[in-house]
């Protein structure tokens, strides 16, 4: 595809972390542009959305509604950037905090903390042209601790971090960070949760996945589009919202339920 050089060029990201995230350093795919009613806010804004090549799960999800609302959306690089969506990410670190061993510490550091502030500096110099915005994808699990959770507990909390730095000093740059803190979504990592609690308690999955469910007071799991719809509302140019952690939760307070 012809065109402007990528926004992040190929060692925006370390090797490892472009192969553990899914993410293309070198190849563009550029979704069609569609409209859904009246969404029209984001028609004609470029966005880049990270860790969209699962089928079933929030990148993918983001990209599909970001492109509906109007965006072109590319999920590895494209020339101009108004929205970067910092959604890759990794649950390799969940687990007691004896058990994690230091690969798995430095491999979700890598990939939940150095990869979207890497992905974020390469791409300040688009954004600030263009009124741009960054949403990075954090956790309930970056608002509380919750046992056996591990490093990634502590590279949530690390990324909510890295959000409000960012909203404040980029502010003056014309860029809004913020970032969403999903509960339990039904992802191919959140599935896993219900078969770790199984696992640890010698409980079924299916008993795992409805006490889940019990905690939740809406009374269901969260859907990849139901972070999406909030990851595009963050990223509509001209709003004032900048540094907030937005909960998709379904009501569920993390470490509390």
């Amino acid at each position: 595809m012809s065109g402007p050089p990528p926004v992040v060029a190929a060692d925006a990201l370390h090797p490892r972390a472009c192969q553990a995230v899914e993410w293309s350093c070198s190849q563009e795919r550029p979704l069609e542009e569609h409209t859904v009613g009246t969404t029209t806010s984001l028609k004609g804004r470029v966005a880049l959305v990270t860790g969209a090549g699962r089928e079933r799960g929030i990148g993918s999800a983001t990209a599909l509604h970001l492109a509906r609302a109007g965006a072109a959306v590319v999920v590895s690089a494209f020339g101009g950037l108004d929205v970067l969506v910092n959604n890759a990410g990794t649950g390799i670190g969940v687990g007691e905090f004896a058990d994690v061993t230091d690969d798995r510490w430095e491999l979700s550091w890598l990939i939940n903390v150095m990869g979207p502030m890497r992905l974020s500096r390469a791409a300040l110099a688009h954004l600030e042209k263009r009124d741009g915005s960054i949403v990075n994808v954090a956790s309930t699990a970056g608002l509380a601790a919750e046992a056996g959770y591990g490093a990634y507990t502590v590279t949530k909390h690390a990324a909510v971090g890295l959000t409000r730095l960012l909203a404040a000093e980029l502010g003056p740059r014309g860029i809004r960070v913020n970032a969403v803190a999903p509960g339990m979504i039904h992802t191919d990592l959140g599935a896993a949760e219900p078969e770790l609690v199984a696992a640890a308690t010698g409980a079924t999955v299916e008993d795992a996945t409805r006490s889940a469910v019990e905690r939740i007071p809406v009374r269901r799991l969260g859907t990849p589009d139901d972070v999406a719809a909030a990851i595009a509302w963050l990223a509509q140019p001209g709003s004032y919202v900048s540094g907030a952690v937005l909960p998709v939760t379904g009501a569920m307070v993390a470490g509390l339920n």
